[in-house]
């Protein structure tokens, strides 16, 4: 289990950016762009995703 766990803990980011902009570019095709929840979600999941991303990139670098 460690071993899955050190495979998908660095990509964590990535996947919560990546959904956050699918879920809004879903969120536009079928016109939910009236539900403000939705619209928080993503931009809770873009911005989180994007720090957790950075944070994480700079946790394994060595400078």
């Amino acid at each position: 289990m460690p071993r899955l766990q050190n495979t998908i803990k660095p990509h964590l980011g990535l996947a919560a950016l990546c959904l956050g902009v699918v879920l809004l570019c879903l969120a536009y095709l079928f016109g939910w762009t009236t539900h403000n929840w939705l619209l928080f979600v993503c931009l809770l999941l873009i911005i989180g995703g994007a720090f957790c991303h950075v944070m994480l990139l700079k946790h394994r670098s060595k400078y």
